[in-house]
């Protein structure tokens, strides 16, 4: 057997490294001097890696392979479903801050201002190569190396434990017609754990590079990322075009960790019916918790870990007041919901400086009733909640109790104007 083992090493201006090994256990339990396999230094070159996600109209099933530049007008609507824009890392400009790779490197040609260039560059970022510039060099389309020279790519393994998943082995023994082992027996889960009998054992665990990766248990070959739909809305946080500069100390590239699958993936054998298959059978079932990566989680068809299928996914956007459910075939559904309570960050006016800084880091901090700077000063607030009246609601203001605002409709919003 083998004892697994999940680390991440911190990185300042970087993603930070995830790194997955195995240790071979001697057959007396003692544990192998070396290391047998480390996964980060196995994976493919990016453009080669398996990673798909849900695109209604660029579908994963057959090559489980669709996040890539060729889709990247799909990928981009993805990007900006939470209402973030990629920003501008890499422009044609002046030869230094984010213009100093116009006239350098393999992009020369690619270079543009605007972020069309830089929506492909962060799909081949996630996968692996250094569009952020980490070694300084321009040459964006290389893979990212560790400090070793070795391959730098799996993303942070933080708050995700992961799950070792072989055949079926469920029990089928009861003492009581209320055990779970009953239903699986009168629903002839013997069968199921028969088919699966010789299901080659996989490693799933979250990391911080957006996905949940699946890993051969034996090998440590990744077989494949899956990055949930709902959270590529978060990816473009990654972006910070202040930190493609020139500087005294010669970093010039760079980019912000953020937190991306970091919940810990759940597994069971499930009898369901299922949505792509009809009827009723036994499946391997997996959910796969954000963490802190977002409030949501996607479900898997794990049975065949060469074949994964996605069921569904759930997200809570507290900033919009939805809850957002995709099913199989990629349709997404939208649930209002009214907060209970609704803080500073709730506000569109925040929302929209906050937008324009991750987007921006040098607009101008300039206090103003504009919204196209960092920071608002005004009177006016709005709530992306309808028929709000001003009998539903209690303002505090430092912890008081305030009365001097008015309460009106603007469309589907309500805005506060205080006096």
């Amino acid at each position: 057997g083998f004892l697994y083992q999940a680390q991440f090493q911190y990185r300042q201006k970087k993603e930070w490294l995830g790194s997955l090994s195995a240790t071979s256990i001697s057959e007396e339990g003692e544990l192998e001097d070396d290391i047998t396999w480390e996964a980060a230094r196995l994976m493919a070159l990016p453009s080669s890696r398996k990673i798909w996600t849900v695109l209604p109209s660029a579908d994963y099933n057959g090559n489980w392979n669709n996040f890539t530049e060729a889709n990247s007008i799909l990928i981009n609507e993805q990007f900006e479903s939470l209402g973030i824009e990629v920003g501008d890392y890499h422009n044609d400009g002046l030869a230094s801050g984010t213009g100093r790779c116009s006239n350098l490197g393999d992009s020369r040609t690619t270079i543009q201002n605007g972020n069309s260039d830089d929506i492909k560059g962060l799909i081949s970022f996630i996968r692996g190569e250094d569009y952020f510039d980490y070694d300084n060099d321009c040459l964006l389309n290389e893979p990212r190396l560790d400090d070793n020279g070795q391959h730098g790519y799996l993303g942070d393994i933080y708050h995700s434990e992961l799950v070792v998943v072989g055949p079926p082995s469920a029990n089928t023994n009861y003492f009581k017609k209320n055990e779970e082992a009953y239903f699986r027996t009168l629903n002839n889960y013997q069968a199921f754990k028969q088919a699966n009998k010789n299901r080659d054992k996989t490693i799933y665990v979250g990391a911080n590079d957006g996905m949940l990766h699946a890993f051969n248990a034996d090998t440590g070959q990744e077989l494949w990322g899956f990055i949930p739909p709902f959270l590529i809305g978060k990816l473009p946080l990654v972006v910070n075009p202040s930190l493609n500069d020139n500087n005294s100390k010669g970093d010039k590239g760079g980019s912000s960790a953020i937190y991306g699958v970091d919940g810990s993936p759940v597994v069971h054998d499930m009898y369901i019916k299922h949505p792509y298959f009809g009827g009723t059978n036994w499946y391997t079932i997996m959910m796969v918790p954000f963490g802190r990566g977002g409030a949501g989680f996607s479900v898997l068809d794990v049975t065949d870990p060469e074949k994964p299928l996605h069921l569904y996914s759930i997200y809570n956007d507290s900033i919009r007041n939805q809850i957002l459910r995709m099913n199989h075939l990629g349709v997404v559904s939208q649930f209002d919901y009214i907060d209970e309570t609704y803080g500073w960050l709730d506000i569109e006016e925040a929302q929209t400086i906050i937008a324009n800084y991750q987007s921006n880091n040098s607009v101008s901090s300039t206090c103003n009733t504009s919204l196209m700077t960092s920071c608002y000063t005004g009177r006016n607030f709005t709530l992306p909640v309808s028929g709000l009246t001003k009998s539903d609601m209690k303002i505090f203001i430092d912890g008081r109790i305030t009365t001097a605002y008015q309460v009106s409709q603007n469309g589907s919003k309500t805005t506060i104007s205080f006096s």
